[in-house]
């Protein structure tokens, strides 16, 4: 048999309608489910928003239990005339985390819509290790305090780095009054 001009063994002929063959029924397949079947009817159509409403809830319910692992929300926002304390709870996590610092300086107070903030600023060279241990206890406070940056740079000594760290703490609004 010829083909295209071309001998074709019997062999190679019924390769040939096997394979199309296959592909015919495969692109019948994919037509059918394409074009109508299941999900077109107004039932198919709520079974699929009841479970996406279903997962929904179970990721809701999940997030809040982390956050109550996590401790998340329970931040103390504190009137500004307790910024001292805020200062000296910086103060103290940071030098038991191991930074040393000369000073610990503090901004006057910014009003905001919810809250006012203060920025702290201190300079410290240690090691890394001594730097992130300070992050990661600064954040489990009992105050929300955010770190806003840090510059860092070799310093002198090889196992040692120089931070420029900069903080922000969340007080209560201007009114006093928490919400």
């Amino acid at each position: 048999m010829t083909l295209l001009g071309m001998e074709v063994s019997q062999r190679e002929t019924v390769l040939l309608g096997v394979t199309l063959g296959v592909a015919v029924i495969f692109g019948l397949y994919l037509l059918s489910k394409s074009t109508g079947g299941a999900g077109d009817s107004p039932a198919d159509f709520y079974a699929s928003l009841d479970a996406s409403s279903s997962r929904l809830n179970t990721s809701l319910m999940a997030v809040s239990k982390l956050k109550k692992n996590m401790n998340i929300g329970k931040f103390f926002l504190p009137p500004t005339d307790d910024s001292a304390r805020v200062m000296t709870h910086i103060d103290k996590v940071a030098r038991a985390s191991g930074l040393n610092f000369p000073a610990l300086t503090a901004t006057r107070p910014k009003k905001g819509r919810r809250f006012q903030t203060i920025n702290y600023r201190f300079s410290s060279t240690s090691n890394l290790n001594a730097l992130v241990k300070f992050v990661d206890e600064i954040q489990k406070g009992e105050y929300l305090i955010c770190l806003e940056n840090w510059d860092m740079k070799p310093a002198e000594a090889s196992e040692n780095i120089s931070a420029n760290l900069s903080l922000r703490a969340y007080f209560a609004p201007a009114e006093g009054g928490r919400k």
